[in-house]
């Protein structure tokens, strides 16, 4: 049996693609839980955590559907509102 396609590689991949997700998960059910407020305060360096982890996945993810690496992206800024 191809050790590329055994069912103990393809968990193991799996796991390995899925901990980026599960690190996010985390991040936020710890912030839920912290703050008791209806409103939620993120640090700017959780985002960014937050966004590396999911640009990770993302480039990991997709040679599986086919697709070139992406590049990440940086989204343009806008001003907050404060109401």
């Amino acid at each position: 049996m191809d050790t590329l396609n055994s069912p103990s590689s393809l968990h193991t991949t799996l796991e390995r693609n899925l901990a980026h997700l599960k690190l996010i998960s985390r991040l936020i059910g710890h912030e839920l839980h912290a703050q008791s407020n209806q409103r939620v305060t993120l640090s700017r360096e959780e985002l960014t955590e937050m966004q590396t982890s999911l640009d990770l996945f993302i480039e990991e993810m997709s040679p599986h559907r086919g697709g070139a690496s992406l590049a990440r992206v940086e989204p343009a800024t806008v001003p907050a509102r404060m109401n």
